[in-house]
């Protein structure tokens, strides 16, 4: 079958069919690269996510959380030592209840609640507000971080400059328009946002963009649903990245110039469209917001990568593990480490630490047997 890629830095990892490729769940690094932290069902709460972390040094671990009814729904690092986490219960019919989000010290010590509004009642119904979703870390401000969320009493995500030691929020854009996503630079600055009208719902959008947190926002183009989707900044700060829909019907990957004008195409295949889907990491930046690889389902899925250093340490890590389909899933902020997983063809996970370094591969229990 022939494919025609226009990429900057040209490597394809082909790896296991779609319906083979198992989940990862949530498992996140620290900044230093000193812990890794999970959802895993303890022994003592089966069907039920809770949160653990593992020391890397010595492979010790320990529950963050002892929840028996309700589980862990989503988490992140706030820094090395704090982690944010929410938390949601299941109602009779399976459906997902959030319940509330916390901060707590990664050896389960000093939890608190994020310090929400007190909740009301909207059209018969209870307003729950949503998860906080991580914007930016603030490396100035060791215990702040930008996040982005409903609030109870809202119905449109805000940002706010969260304390992670005293679950204490801070507005920093309000709701305005109809905004239903906001976006950060690469500096946690929020310079761009998508702004769904009048009719949330009908999939006509405008992007909103402004020069500097201290400008107006202006108006860069309008877009639908199915003709584009915004990914993120650029490491310049200034142009955006984003899936664009072009004459051939297929997204592909370009720039968009501060203008509103389509810029540089920087990845397209003639056969499979790169849309975002589920169990594929889509785009992948460091944290100067240089793109790593982009990751999508064609007939296998498909990685390829931007960044020549990227590039040589995924070779080395194909090579020590051939026979599965090993992917990077996150990274300490130097660099230095990075975790892996690699899927067997029978969907089974391994874990590995891979120390840059020194190019070097180290087997990790997986998550479930952390905490037995």
């Amino acid at each position: 079958m022939k494919r025609s890629l226009a990429v900057l830095l040209l490597f394809i990892a082909v790896s296991a069919p779609a319906q083979q490729v198992a989940s990862t769940g949530l498992v996140r690094m620290a900044p230093d690269g000193e812990y890794i932290a999970a959802t895993v069902e303890l022994e003592q709460f089966p069907g039920v996510r809770n949160l653990v972390t593992m020391q890397l040094a010595d492979g010790s671990a320990q529950a963050v959380t002892g929840f028996a009814d309700s589980h862990v729904s989503s988490f992140f690092w706030a820094n090395d030592d704090r982690l944010v986490f929410s938390v949601e219960k299941s109602d009779d019919n399976g459906n997902g209840i959030y319940l509330g989000s916390y901060t707590i010290l990664r050896d389960g010590s000093g939890g608190l609640k994020l310090q929400e509004r007190l909740r009301r009642r909207a059209a018969g119904k209870l307003s729950t507000g949503s998860p906080p979703s991580l914007l930016h870390r603030l490396p100035t401000n060791w215990n702040s971080v930008l996040i982005s969320r409903t609030e109870p009493t809202a119905v449109l995500p805000e940002v706010f400059q969260l304390d992670a030691a005293t679950g204490r929020m801070r507005r920093v854009v309000g709701s305005q328009y109809s905004i239903t996503e906001w976006i950060a630079d690469n500096q946690g600055a929020v310079r761009a946002a998508v702004d769904r009208g009048a009719d949330v719902l009908d999939g006509s959008n405008r992007l909103l963009y402004r020069d500097s947190a201290d400008d107006e926002w202006r108006k860069l183009l309008d877009f639908s649903d199915e003709r584009m989707q915004v990914l993120g900044f650029h490491a310049d700060n200034r142009r955006l990245i984003v899936l664009a829909r072009g004459e051939l019907g297929g997204k592909a990957l370009h720039y968009l110039n501060p203008t509103g004008e389509l810029g540089e195409r920087l990845l397209s295949d003639s056969d499979f469209d790169l849309a975002n889907r589920d169990g594929a990491a889509g785009l992948v930046q460091t944290a100067r917001g240089d793109i790593m690889y982009y990751q999508y389902f064609a007939d296998t899925v498909r990685t390829i990568y931007f960044d020549s250093r990227w590039e040589s340490r995924q070779q080395v890590i194909d090579e020590a593990l051939s026979g599965s389909v090993n992917t990077i899933i996150d990274w300490s902020d130097d660099e230095r480490q990075a975790l892996v997983t690699a899927v067997a063809p029978d969907g089974s996970v391994d874990y590995y630490l891979f120390d840059t370094t020194f190019r070097e591969l180290k087997f990790l229990q997986p998550p479930g047997a952390w905490i037995r």
